[in-house]
C-alpha cells in the first residue's frame, strides 16, 4: 500500500511538472510571437524613414513625429502620476508607465527612478512613493524656490545634458552633467535605472543619445524611459535619435501629443521600454 501511494504521488507530481512545462512553453511561444510582430512594425518604420530622410518640411513641421508611432503593446500600461487616486491620472504631467505592479514587486528588493525636470511639480514623485515605493532622485537646475518634495525624493540641482555644456533657460544658466557622470557621482554604477523620466525642455536631443549608446554597449541598464520631446525637427534629426533607441533594444509603447501647450503638436510624450522588461511585464498577464 505504501509503495502504491508513493507511486501515485510521484505520478501526480510528474503530471503537474508536465503541465507547468507545457504552460511555460506556450507562454514563451506567445511572447515570441509578440516580439516578432513588434520587430516587424519597427523594421517597416525603419524602411519608411530611410526612404524619406532627405525630405525637408520646414520649421512648422507637423510631420516631425508621425513616422514614430508605438510599435509595441504593454498589456499593463497605465497613465501614472496622480498623487491621489492611482487610476485618476489626468491633465498635464502624468506619464504612461508599463508594469506598475511589477515595479512595486521589484521595489521590495531594489528599484531606482530618475526624474529629470521638476519645476516643483511633485505629483509623479508622490505617486511613486504611494503606489510603487522606489528610490527616487529628482534633478532640476532651474528652481527659484526650495524643492518641496524632499519627503518623496532626493533632490539634485543639476541639469542633464552634454558634460560641461553651458545651458540657459528663462534667464538661468547652469553647467550640464551627462547621465553617465550623474550615475557615477551618485554611486549607482552597478544599479539598474528602472524608470528614467525626463522633461528638460529640449535637452533630450543631446542627453538621451549617449544614454542609448551606453545601454546598447551594456554600460548602463534602463528599463523604461518616459520623455517629452520638444520642437518640430526634420527627419534628419529624429531618425538618428530613434535609430539609437532601436540599437539600445528599447521599444516605443506609447505616444501622446501634449495639447496643453506647444500648439498641440510641437511637444509629445513618448514612453520607451526595454525588450526584456516588456516581456516580463506582459508575461505577468499572459502566463
Amino acid at each position: 500500500l505504501v509503495i502504491l501511494l508513493f507511486t501515485q504521488a510521484r505520478g501526480i507530481g510528474n503530471f503537474s511538472d508536465s503541465l507547468f512545462r507545457n504552460a511555460h512553453e506556450k507562454c514563451t511561444q506567445k511572447l515570441d510571437e509578440l516580439d516578432t510582430t513588434f520587430d516587424a512594425r519597427r523594421d517597416e518604420r525603419k524602411k519608411i524613414t530611410a526612404k524619406h530622410v532627405d525630405e525637408e518640411r520646414g520649421s512648422d513641421n507637423k510631420w516631425a513625429y508621425d513616422f514614430y508611432e508605438p510599435e509595441a503593446n504593454c498589456i499593463s500600461e497605465e497613465r501614472f502620476g496622480s498623487e491621489g487616486n492611482r487610476h485618476a491620472a489626468y491633465s498635464d504631467g502624468p506619464k504612461f508607465l508599463c508594469g506598475v505592479d511589477l515595479l512595486a514587486k521589484k521595489a521590495k528588493e531594489d528599484c531606482l527612478i530618475y526624474s529629470v525636470g521638476s519645476n516643483n511639480k511633485i505629483d509623479f514623485e508622490v505617486a511613486v512613493s504611494k503606489f510603487i515605493d522606489c528610490e527616487v532622485h529628482t534633478f532640476d537646475p532651474t528652481l527659484s524656490e526650495p524643492f518641496i518634495g524632499d519627503k518623496y525624493a532626493t533632490f539634485h540641482p543639476w541639469g542633464v545634458g552634454e558634460d560641461g555644456s553651458v545651458n540657459k533657460f528663462h534667464g538661468l544658466e547652469w553647467t550640464a552633467k551627462s547621465l553617465d557622470t550623474i550615475v557615477r557621482e551618485l554611486d549607482h554604477v552597478d544599479r539598474k535605472i528602472d524608470v528614467l523620466k525626463i522633461d528638460c525642455e529640449g535637452c533630450e536631443w543631446t542627453s538621451l543619445p549617449p544614454v542609448f549608446d551606453a545601454i546598447a554597449n551594456g554600460m548602463l541598464k534602463v528599463d523604461q524611459i518616459l520623455v517629452e520631446v520638444h520642437g518640430t525637427p526634420e527627419l534628419k534629426q529624429t531618425k538618428p535619435f530613434f535609430d539609437k533607441l532601436d540599437e539600445a533594444g528599447m521599444r516605443v509603447f506609447h505616444k501622446e501629443r501634449n495639447h496643453w501647450g506647444c500648439k498641440g503638436y510641437k511637444c509629445l510624450e513618448y514612453a520607451f521600454v526595454s525588450e526584456s522588461f516588456l516581456r516580463e511585464a506582459n508575461a505577468q498577464h499572459m502566463c
